[in-house]
């Protein structure tokens, strides 16, 4: 089995319309078909636990202390959430909250501490990482996508390929239709696109693309539809985006 960093959006496993509202099935229906999967990173967004809470403290770019508690602690309950349905399904997850193995720099990830995660991963363990409130450099605080950190762990741990589940076929043009490959020399910010909190799909493919360009095999898929993700990695074609970097 090759390496594979999956982030699972936080609109697939929450209603984003519904503040703290957790899809538990869609959760169940995800490790039912990554049980058996060793070589694996998860990834999880915030959704409708961690962004309402970070749009009232991040609004004006203001890092309360009291803030970044509420902020953690929301990522924190959607997170024990998501272990529960793991381990439930026989999945042995292992969390890592970015706030422990990242910081940043104006937003940015400016140092990684992964000897942890890759040591977990090692023994058959499934590292289980989070967007989250991290410490940075210049600001004091940010907030790092869960989007930034696939990215970054699939280029820092050699990953083959990195997959983004969105409650969406993908990638979709003008027309609402998936678009099946982008790459560095499209116009990207052309792409249909809701911004939030930590960016929007146009962000999502720049992240992609970061990966894609140190030469992991990068798709965004409907999470909806998880066996998509199984078959993917199985090497058959199926409905979504690949991102991909032409020289």
């Amino acid at each position: 089995m090759v390496l594979a960093v999956i982030k699972l959006g936080g609109s697939v496993v929450t209603d984003k319309e519904k503040k703290g509202v957790f899809r538990r099935e869609v959760a169940v229906a995800f490790f039912k078909q990554i049980k058996g999967m060793r070589e694996v990173v998860l990834v999880h967004g915030g959704g409708s636990f961690g962004h309402p809470v970070a749009l009232e403290y991040f609004r004006h770019g203001a890092t309360i202390p009291l803030g970044i508690s509420e902020i953690h602690r929301a990522m924190v309950e959607l997170n024990s959430l998501i272990v529960d349905v793991a381990l439930e399904q026989g999945v042995p997850v292992m969390p890592f909250p970015a706030s422990s193995i990242f910081v940043a720099e104006n937003g940015e990830i400016k140092e990684c501490f992964l000897d942890p995660l890759r040591l977990s991963l090692k023994r058959g363990m499934v590292p289980l990482c989070y967007g989250d409130v991290v410490a940075d450099s210049a600001r004091g605080f940010s907030i790092l996508s869960g989007d930034s950190i696939a990215s970054a762990l699939a280029v820092e741990l050699g990953a083959e390929y990195l997959v983004y589940c969105i409650d969406k076929d993908g990638v979709l043009d003008e027309y609402g239709l998936p678009i099946r490959l982008l790459t560095n020399r499209d116009q990207i910010h052309k792409v249909r696109t809701i911004p939030d909190i930590t960016g929007s799909i146009e962000g999502k493919v720049r992240e992609a693309l970061k990966a894609a360009k140190a030469g992991v095999k990068t798709f965004i898929l409907n999470g909806l539809h998880p066996e998509r993700l199984s078959m993917l990695l199985e090497g058959k074609e199926v409905i979504g985006t690949e991102v991909r970097w032409v020289g």
